[in-house]
């Protein structure tokens, strides 16, 4: 199972940073050749604070888990973001909203248990994939 999202980055991230008010929020930048803030989607969602924005360059990304926290995940403009494994949402509490947009997402067929695209768990909050 895949899903694939699009949209103008710089149109997400305007359309994001009016919903959410936090004083600290930045964009981090991921990048797998070191160009970044981080080499790894998981280790920018680690770092991050509700409300940052998370900007993936090009390349294949391992599986993610995003806990309780409001953020802005965009695929870099033109650029091909592939996750292999799952997404794994979780705890998102009623004020907080998720956006994701311009990744695929790829579950794996591995034996013995294959893995969704997509884990959604206990999420209270908005979540957005486009």
């Amino acid at each position: 199972m895949s899903f694939r999202t699009s949209f103008p980055w710089s149109t997400r991230v305007i359309a994001f940073a009016a919903s959410v008010s936090v004083a600290s929020a930045g964009v981090r930048t991921v990048d797998l050749g070191g160009h970044g803030n981080n080499t790894s989607i998981q280790g920018a969602v680690d770092d991050a604070v509700d409300g940052d924005v998370i900007l993936v360059r090009g390349g294949t990304y391992a599986a993610c888990t995003i806990d309780n926290k409001a953020l802005a995940i965009y695929a870099d403009v033109d650029a091909s973001v592939t996750l292999n494994g799952a997404l794994q949402v979780s705890n998102l509490s009623v004020a907080k909203t998720l956006v994701v947009s311009g990744l695929t997402v790829k579950g794996t067929s591995a034996s013995p248990a294959p893995t969704v695209a997509l884990a959604l768990s206990h999420n209270a909050g908005a979540l957005r994939f486009q």
